[in-house]
């Protein structure tokens, strides 16, 4: 059962990913990595009997979880994408924000809240000639609460 913020539309209209009203910028993303775990099942103490059964207690609550690899970027690039990201948190400390995002399995929509997880950069290459920084591929997630 989705939560009651759930945006209908009409399909697939070209956005993957908005951020409060804003569309992410797809130019950040290998898009062939895009991967939505919609509607994950939320399981509150399950155990296996003394049969061997798994016993269930699954949740109403649902969530879904996006992730995408990071095209490399330049530090000056790199810090405009979470300088649009940070944009739009709603509560930073948590790195919570609002995201819509296109849902495969319904081909339609959906809202949530949702947190970034830790995430690890790594350096490719420093130019101390032009003092930048090449940052390689990297992993970005967002999970819902």
């Amino acid at each position: 059962m989705r939560p009651a913020y759930m945006v209908v539309s009409m399909s697939f209209n070209g956005s993957l990913l908005r951020m409060g009203a804003d569309n992410f910028p797809l130019s950040y993303v290998f898009k062939e990595s895009y991967k939505v775990t919609p509607q994950a099942r939320l399981d509150l103490d399950p155990f296996r009997n003394t049969e061997g059964w798994l016993m269930r207690n699954v949740l109403n609550h649902t969530a879904t979880k996006i992730t995408f690899q990071v095209k490399p970027m330049w530090n000056a690039e790199h810090a405009q994408m979470w300088a649009f990201i940070r944009s739009h948190y709603t509560i930073p400390h948590e790195r919570k924000l609002i995201l819509t995002y296109y849902c495969p399995d319904m081909d339609d929509y959906a809202s949530g809240n949702f947190y970034i997880p830790d995430f690890t950069p790594q350096m490719d290459l420093v130019d101390t000639v032009h003092n930048k920084v090449l940052f390689l591929s990297y992993e970005l997630s967002f999970i819902e609460y």
